[in-house]
C-alpha cells in the first residue's frame, strides 16, 4: 500500500491528537486507578483480587503524594457510601464537591 504525501498530511494531525490524548490517559492518575478498581455484586477487584466485601467491615483511603487527589476520587466514586474514612495527605485540596461525607481528612502540605 502506497500512502501519497496529500493523505499523510490529511491525517497526521488526527492521528498525533490521538497518540497524545491516549499517552495522557495512560498515565492520568485518576484513569489508572479506576481501571484497577472493578465491582461486581458483592465482590470488589482490586488489580485483579477477589475481595468480598460482605467479609470487611471497613474501608479506609488512605495516600500521599502529588497524585492522591485524583486517585482517591477515582476510588470514591468506585467505592461510594461503602467506605468508612479516609486520610489523605497531597499538596492538593480534595474539594467537598468531590465526596458526600465527613470522614475524608485531606491535609495540604504547603512545602516547596
Amino acid at each position: 500500500m502506497k500512502i501519497s504525501l496529500p493523505t499523510l498530511k490529511e491525517n497526521w494531525e488526527k492521528d498525533i491528537n490521538f497518540i497524545i490524548n491516549q499517552s495522557l490517559l495512560t498515565v492520568n492518575p485518576y484513569q489508572c486507578a479506576a481501571v484497577k478498581i472493578n465491582i461486581r455484586d458483592d465482590d470488589i477487584f482490586i488489580f485483579g483480587k477477589k475481595i468480598n466485601l460482605n467479609k470487611i467491615n471497613d474501608i479506609y483511603v488512605i495516600g500521599v503524594g502529588k497524585a492522591v487527589i485524583p486517585m482517591a476520587k477515582a476510588v470514591i466514586y468506585k467505592l461510594g457510601n461503602r467506605i468508612t474514612s479516609g486520610f489523605l495527605i497531597s499538596k492538593h485540596k480534595l474539594e467537598k464537591k468531590d465526596y458526600e461525607f465527613e470522614d475524608i481528612v485531606c491535609f495540604r502540605n504547603k512545602l516547596k
